[in-house]
């Protein structure tokens, strides 16, 4: 059974009668990540009739959604934080947009869209919710000072994210988790069972567009790389304290101590360097280089590097580290549980324990002098990528997702 013949065939709920088209909303907080890797997945819906509309934060990939895949993008006054007044009037926006138009689908994902979408969406009667979370730690608000305080009431705010998640749990058709440590705190939530649909690796990698025969001579001179580096080590994304600003730091400084490595550091940097972080790389000299804003042709940005460094102490596993292994490119992070499902230690990549800094630090440059040792990675990494990560396979999971919980939904 399709989606058409769910929403065709099912005579329980007078939504299943409307005429097309059936209206699904994501809830996002990233439009440029969906870009990224959602695009085909929706377009595909788009085909079977149905209305996709992204509700993202403000960002120039809402516009490109729209005119690469017939997408309805819907701008949200949200950050990626939880701050009050935002967050009141994304709600507004969202639940009088669901209220007015008939939807089929509401589907929110990342730390606090699930709960905006999950309220509207009972509000609205929209038929078939999906949920997705990474963790099950509460959304704290952007303030430091604010976290800070509420550290120290851990034990409380545990019972209180429990409760928290249990009634987002309730109220979804399914409750879609995308680490293994958030599935066994599912679990530990009084849900259905039924209703928890694991999805570790979630969207993959593109391998049409990332490959390992991409030419590294080539993709080095796109980016003006100096021939003189034996081994570029490349790090991308937003770099703050919990994405690796520390880290590559400290590497930096690492990297000045030893001028007899012909290593050099390359930096596609999408918000503004810290200025330790700045000074370090600075202080390489010819040795490092970096790239302001976004980068078009992320597959020669890693078709480039030889090593690819993530870091983070997060629980979600960014796109760039699944392209980095599909382009061949090992990756060294720190052996989170969502980093512990994407990279094979002493396989496609090395793991360090999280926080361990000068321990992550001595294995990037113990890499870094052994290119025979990174060859046999790469090809370990384009091995393991595509037959564990394919971006179609994430599709296909996703729409079958959609279905399960569309049939939930029309048939309770």
């Amino acid at each position: 059974m399709d989606l058409l013949d769910l929403a065709e065939d099912t005579p329980k709920r007078p939504i299943a009668s409307a005429p097309k088209p059936w209206r699904l909303a994501l809830v996002h907080p990233s439009a440029q990540r969906v870009l990224d890797t959602r695009t085909a997945a929706l377009a595909r819906l788009g085909a079977e009739g149905f209305e996709v509309h992204v509700f993202a934060p403000e960002h120039p990939a809402l516009s490109s959604l729209q005119a690469r895949a017939g997408i309805v993008p819907r701008a949200l006054p949200v950050g990626a934080g939880v701050s009050p007044l935002p967050t009141l009037a994304a709600f507004l926006i969202l639940q009088g947009a669901l209220a007015e138009r008939r939807f089929l689908i509401a589907h929110g994902e990342g730390a606090a869209m699930p709960w905006l979408s999950a309220s509207c969406a009972v509000q609205a009667e929209v038929p078939a919710v999906l949920s997705t979370v990474d963790t099950h730690d509460l959304p704290l608000p952007d303030s430091t000072l604010i976290s800070g305080a509420l550290s120290a009431l851990a034990p409380y705010l545990d019972v209180a994210g429990a409760r928290l998640y249990g009634w987002l749990g309730e109220r979804s058709d399914a409750y879609v988790v995308t680490t293994t440590e958030g599935i066994a705190a599912a679990r530990a939530l009084d849900l259905d069972p039924k209703l928890i649909e694991p999805w570790v690796g979630a969207d993959g990698a593109d391998h049409d567009r990332f490959r390992p025969e991409t030419s590294r001579q080539e993709a080095r001179a796109a980016l003006d790389v100096p021939d003189s580096w034996d081994v570029t080590v490349g790090a991308c994304g937003k770099l703050d304290a919990r994405r690796g600003a520390r880290e590559l730091e400290q590497l930096a400084r690492a990297l000045a101590r030893r001028p007899e490595l012909r290593v050099g550091v390359v930096v596609a940097a999408r918000s503004a360097l810290s200025k330790p972080l700045r000074a370090a790389l600075t202080a390489l000299g010819d040795r490092a280089l970096v790239l302001e804003g976004d980068v078009d042709r992320m597959d020669l940005f890693h078709a480039a590097v030889d090593l690819f460094v993530a870091p983070r102490r997060t629980a979600h596993t960014p796109t760039a580290v699944h392209e980095a292994l599909a382009s061949g490119t090992p990756v060294v992070a720190y052996a989170t549980d969502t980093m512990s499902v994407a990279v094979t230690h002493n396989g496609s990549g090395s793991l360090t324990n999280p926080g361990d800094v000068d321990a992550w630090v001595d294995r990037v440059l113990d890499l870094s002098a052994r290119p025979e040792r990174l060859a046999r990675m790469s090809e370990a990494a384009a091995s393991s990528s595509r037959r564990r990560f394919s971006r179609p396979a994430a599709h296909q999971r996703l729409l079958s997702l959609y279905e399960t919980a569309l049939e939930r939904g029309l048939t309770l």
